[in-house]
């Protein structure tokens, strides 16, 4: 595994006549600056966020069958 400290840079693009944040883990400013380039270059979009667990955290697979089962339950509840 890798042992480089990834750290959080913030930044910004333009979108129409409105300026967006966003974050990006990188390991220097020069590479944060080296990502954007490479998701300029070849970014994707492959979906919505449905659910984030903590890294820090351990869960089984019951436990990840639970939190899917009641976003999934939120999400449909929202939309009724």
């Amino acid at each position: 595994m890798n042992n480089i400290k990834l750290e959080i840079y913030l930044c910004e693009y333009k979108y129409g006549n409105r300026v967006m944040p966003f974050q990006i883990l990188a390991s220097s400013f020069e590479d944060a600056h080296n990502r954007m380039k490479a998701i300029r270059g070849s970014g994707n979009v492959y979906g919505k966020k449905f659910i984030e667990f903590p890294a820090s955290q351990d869960f089984t697979e019951s436990d990840l069958k639970r939190a899917i089962c009641e976003k999934a339950y939120e999400l449909q509840t929202d939309h009724e």
